[in-house]
């Protein structure tokens, strides 16, 4: 889950604005990880031991889902 995550970072959430805690309404175009319900979690998208990118997002960053 995310609690691993917020132990740091809680103050960044604050001015979070993407949604966490839902379950995605489309299938993701990458493997995601998600919580037990099937929700967005931190690690859904940032993943800390993966990638060396801007935020440790996936490769494609946020168009990886947002096809814009």
């Amino acid at each position: 889950g995310d609690q691993m995550c917020l132990s740091c970072h809680e103050d960044a959430m604050a001015g979070h604005r993407h949604p966490v805690g839902v379950v995605p309404r489309k299938k993701l175009s990458f493997e995601a990880r998600l919580g037990e319900d099937g929700e967005l979690i931190c690690v859904t998208c940032h993943d800390p031991h993966g990638q060396d990118g801007e935020r440790l997002l996936p490769e494609g960053g946020c168009l990886a889902c947002h096809e814009m």
